[in-house]
C-alpha cells in the first residue's frame, strides 16, 4: 500500500481502498463551471462509452482508441467513477478521484474495465447483469478540506475520508444523510472509534444512463 502525503496525492482506485485526490488540470473546468453545451455533450457520451467499455471487457474485445473517442471526452481530463446499478442496487463501482489517464474518455474506459471484474466488494459482472443494468458515470472535481461532516451535502457532493494512507469515498447521491455518508466512508477507510480522520468534499457531475 502506498503512502499518500502532500497537498496533491496521487493513488488509485477503490471505493474502500486507496484513492486519489488532486487538483484539476489548469486548462480544465470543474463540473459546476461547465457550459450547458459541455454538460449536454457529457450527458450524451459518457454513460454509453462506459457501457461499451464494459461490454468490450466481458467479450474480450479491444477498447476504443483516442481517435475513436467523442471530442467531449477527448478534450478534458478528470477523475471518474463508473457505477453499475441493477434493480436499484449497486452491482459494481470503481474509479479514481483525480485523473490518471490522458483524457476523460480513457479514464471512463479504465474505470469501466475495473468495474467489470475488479471490484473487490462484488463478484465479476456477467453479460446477464449488463442487460438489466443502468450505468452511471461520476466526473470528479477538486477536493476541498472540510472541518466537519456537516459541511457536506450528500445530494450534491462526494465525500472522502482519509486516515493515514487509508481512504473511503461516498459518491453524490449514494447517501440520504451526511451522517450516514460519514459513517460509511469511515467504515471503508477502517477508521477506529476515537480516531479523527481528515475530511474532504468534492464537486461531481453525475451522468446517468437513460432508462432503456
Amino acid at each position: 500500500m502506498m503512502q499518500i502525503s502532500g497537498a496533491q496525492w496521487v493513488a488509485l482506485v477503490l471505493l474502500g481502498g486507496s484513492l486519489a485526490c488532486g487538483a484539476w488540470a489548469v486548462d480544465e473546468k470543474p463540473p459546476a463551471a461547465l457550459r450547458e453545451a459541455d454538460r449536454a455533450a457529457l450527458m450524451r457520451e459518457a454513460a454509453p462509452l462506459a457501457r461499451r467499455a464494459i461490454e468490450n471487457a466481458l467479450e474480450r474485445r479491444p477498447q476504443p482508441t483516442d481517435s475513436q473517442l467523442p471530442a467531449a471526452l477527448r478534450q478534458r481530463r478528470a477523475g471518474a467513477f463508473v457505477t453499475v446499478m441493477v434493480e436499484g442496487a449497486t452491482r459494481a463501482c470503481m474509479g479514481t478521484v483525480s485523473p490518471t489517464a490522458p483524457n476523460l474518455g480513457q479514464e471512463i474506459i479504465a474505470a469501466a474495465v475495473m468495474a467489470a471484474g475488479g471490484d473487490p466488494w462484488h463478484r465479476p459482472l456477467q453479460a446477464a447483469d449488463l442487460k438489466r443494468a443502468r450505468i452511471e458515470v461520476t466526473v470528479c472535481g477538486a477536493m476541498i478540506s472540510i472541518p466537519d461532516w456537516r459541511c457536506y451535502s450528500p445530494a450534491r457532493d462526494g465525500l472522502l475520508v482519509r486516515m493515514g494512507h487509508r481512504t473511503g469515498v461516498v459518491l453524490p447521491g449514494e447517501a440520504r444523510t451526511a451522517r450516514w455518508a460519514y459513517r460509511e466512508a469511515c467504515r471503508k477507510a477502517s477508521v477506529r472509534p476515537g480516531q479523527e480522520p481528515e475530511l474532504f468534499r468534492f464537486e461531481a457531475l453525475r451522468l446517468v444512463e437513460p432508462q432503456h
